[in-house]
């Protein structure tokens, strides 16, 4: 089965070029696909932690889970490799102006100027050349990516991923915050 959920004018071209081998796939899907409807809670509920509902709170086994994507080739990280960054929002314009640090002290429990970089080498180990998508989770949600471009059959490249910490909070019902996990859960996955 063949899916193909939106059109453009050179779709075509483009799909060809991956049935006929002349393109290995690398697109992950953006998305869950549930067994069935069944996996669902009623359309009514709009509780998302308790509920079941996203790919990060889902208990079930679906037929095709969030990032889902096949290749012409295979893939492996090695080496992966993490290491908290102090002072990178500083970079941005005004993050360290008294109104923002106010602003942020409303919403969030702390007020970290961090960030998590994770290294890692990707290896194509197969026989095709291929771009692919390296995804890192933090404690379950989809923290950050990045996609290589045509990775060649045994080709070994280093990849970089920045999480800023802001990025991985959680809502603390309790402070009715958003609280950080100062040592989340790092996953890197293809």
């Amino acid at each position: 089965i063949l899916w193909t959920p939106t059109g453009s004018e050179q779709f075509g071209n483009g799909l060809s070029d991956v049935l006929f081998g002349s393109v290995s796939p690398s697109g992950r899907l953006n998305m869950t696909w549930y067994a069935s409807d069944d996996d669902l809670p009623e359309i009514t509920d709009y509780r998302v932690k308790s509920a079941g509902r996203t790919y990060m709170h889902f208990k079930g086994e679906p037929t095709f889970e969030f990032g889902y994507g096949l290749s012409y080739t295979t893939f492996e990280l090695e080496n992966i490799k993490r290491e908290d960054v102090q002072g990178v929002n500083a970079l941005k314009n005004g993050y360290n102006s008294p109104e923002c640090i106010e602003n942020r002290k409303k919403y969030y429990e702390t007020c970290e100027d961090k960030m998590i970089k994770v290294t890692a080498d990707v290896i194509n180990t197969g026989d095709t050349e291929s771009d692919v998508v390296i995804k890192a989770y933090a404690n379950g949600k989809l923290a950050g990516f990045t996609k290589e471009k045509a990775l060649t059959a045994g080709e070994r490249r280093e990849i970089q991923i920045l999480i800023d910490i802001d990025d991985v909070r959680s809502y603390d019902e309790a402070s009715k915050k958003m609280v950080a996990d100062p040592s989340p859960e790092i996953k890197l996955e293809i």
